[in-house]
């Protein structure tokens, strides 16, 4: 069965589907630097075993779902970045390396979800926000 399948039979059943984390703060946790306009955009190229560790961990901790490292890859943050023309291609290292994570990981179904930030705004709880 495909992991997409896998997910609907599950919510189907009323049973909880488990994400990944935060991707970005455990980077950050584990040292990589997040200087970048785009955050951690750079991080598929400059520690791309880290990203991909990240992803077998939350496998083996049991997720159903791991979500590519591409929060902060939309093209307005590649833009602020100075990394437009490397939309393309870092978008789809990111995918490679949370399929070669489940590949290499995966006992059971895994799921593989994109994310984009909507803007460069971080929200606040008490209001406004910082780019990043």
């Amino acid at each position: 069965m495909s992991p997409i399948g896998f997910l609907e039979e599950k919510l189907q059943k009323g049973h909880t589907v488990l994400l990944d984390g935060a991707t970005g703060t455990e980077l950050e946790h584990r040292g990589v630097p997040m200087n970048s306009a785009a955050w951690s955009v750079e991080a598929v190229y400059s520690h791309p075993d880290v990203v991909q560790d990240i992803h077998e961990d939350y496998i083996r901790a049991g997720v159903d779902v791991i979500t590519v490292n591409s929060f902060s890859m939309g093209r307005h943050m590649f833009i602020s970045a100075g990394l437009a023309d490397d939309f393309r291609q870092l978008n789809r290292s990111a995918v490679e390396l949370a399929i070669r994570a489940r590949d290499r990981t995966a006992t059971a179904p895994v799921a593989i979800a994109g994310s984009i930030a909507p803007t460069t705004i971080t929200p606040h709880p008490k209001g406004g926000g910082k780019p990043f």
